[in-house]
């Protein structure tokens, strides 16, 4: 049997420079990457309130939450956080995702 469950919600809010961060991408990922274990990796964007949420996540899993180096170019970078989600049909709130300073390597030849 194949059952179906409501899944988890994970949400929070991107800041940057004291303001919410609007038009950004993050991402999740589970921790597991094992055949067994893996759940995938999922994208969504913040709102104008630089709000995200991730619903019907797998429920009871560990992941990393991250910004999308696209979308986040012009800002930073949001540092990766492991959270574990909440479960079935309840809702986890990370809080603020602070976006910080990033560095491209470049080497030469």
């Amino acid at each position: 049997d194949l059952v179906m469950t409501e899944g988890a919600t994970l949400m929070g809010r991107v800041m940057f420079d004291g303001k919410p961060l609007k038009n950004v991408s993050v991402g999740t990922v589970s921790v597991d990457r094992g055949m067994e274990g893996f759940t995938g990796n999922f994208d969504v964007g913040t709102g104008e309130d630089g709000r995200f949420a991730f619903v019907n996540l797998p429920a009871d899993v560990d992941y990393f939450v991250y910004g999308l180096m696209k979308s986040m170019q012009p800002y930073g970078a949001i540092p990766i956080k492991k959270i574990h989600s909440a479960k079935d049909d309840q809702a986890t709130d990370i809080g603020d995702l602070v976006v910080e300073p990033a560095y491209r390597l470049a080497g030469g030849t």
